[in-house]
């Protein structure tokens, strides 16, 4: 008896591959992104206000949705190719030059 298999893996190869690398993109944005916008707004009240811990939590709260949003608009897309293009060794490098572009962005439009 002959039995065909379930699933076959050289068919889902390439696709497999875009796959994973776009769950590590939007996973490394859903846990890291809300962590270090909030620890980024809340520290830059908290220092402006001379330690007061209610400026930064109101900062935190006046402004998470917009920065998030503005975020989700840049990051995802900057991930998957850091993830799907980039060796090992210069994905650290992609994100500060990356991070350096998004801030003087984020800059130059609030200012």
């Amino acid at each position: 008896l002959k039995f065909a298999p379930l699933v076959t893996l050289s068919a889902f190869s390439i696709s497999n591959r875009y796959a994973i690398n776009i769950f590590k993109a939007t996973s490394h944005f859903a846990i890291m992104a809300p962590l270090t916008i909030s620890v980024f707004l809340f520290s830059t009240a908290f220092i402006r206000s001379n330690f007061d811990r209610a400026a930064g939590v109101k900062n935190v709260q006046n402004n998470f949705g917009k920065t998030i949003c503005a975020a989700a608009c840049f990051w995802p897309f900057v991930n998957f190719i850091a993830y799907h293009y980039l060796p090992f060794h210069l994905r650290y490098a992609c994100f500060d030059f990356f991070s350096l572009i998004y801030a003087v962005g984020l800059s130059a439009i609030n200012n």
